[in-house]
């Protein structure tokens, strides 16, 4: 199979995927990876946990705007307390990774995730390959870094 066949048929999975995924339950809540989304709750919340911080974050603003941002894919639930602990809210959140305007790559085993705005840009995704990955996060982390000192929040 010619490389370009290769590329065809790839395409063509992917379509397939894409349309027999299914789509979001009216009792889910959907947010891409590395987007925030708010949620109002019918009362004020004193407390937000989250099923598994490794795929969402929640906090809570004025009392009853739930602020969800998405971290990893997957799925987690939120649950929102009262300030006696009563559950007020219990959202399935659905974590996605956005597709509109993001290129993986494929070298062989190995993978490389773009977002692509203009010109494409590498960004961190679980699962691509693994030197491409520490080596971004470094950079990553080095970036946040410098805002966070010039923000006036770095350690020293």
């Amino acid at each position: 199979m010619s490389n370009r066949q290769a590329l065809r048929l790839g395409a063509a999975v992917l379509a397939l995927g894409c349309a027999l995924a299914a789509p979001a339950r009216a009792d889910e809540f959907v947010v891409s990876v590395d987007q925030a989304r708010m949620q109002r709750i019918p009362e004020t919340a004193s407390a937000v946990i989250v099923g598994n911080p490794a795929i969402a974050d929640a906090y809570v603003q004025e009392g009853n705007l739930l602020f969800i941002l998405g971290r990893s894919f997957g799925i987690t639930n939120v649950i929102a307390l009262s300030p006696e602990g009563k559950e007020i809210a219990n959202l399935q959140v659905v974590v996605q990774t956005r597709t509109l305007r993001d290129v993986t790559v494929y070298r062989g085993p190995n993978r490389f995730s773009y977002a692509c705005a203009g010109k494409c840009e590498s960004v961190l995704r679980s699962g691509d390959e693994k030197l491409y990955f520490e080596e971004l996060g470094k950079q990553v982390q080095t970036k946040a870094d410098i805002a966070q000192k010039a923000l006036g929040k770095g350690n020293d």
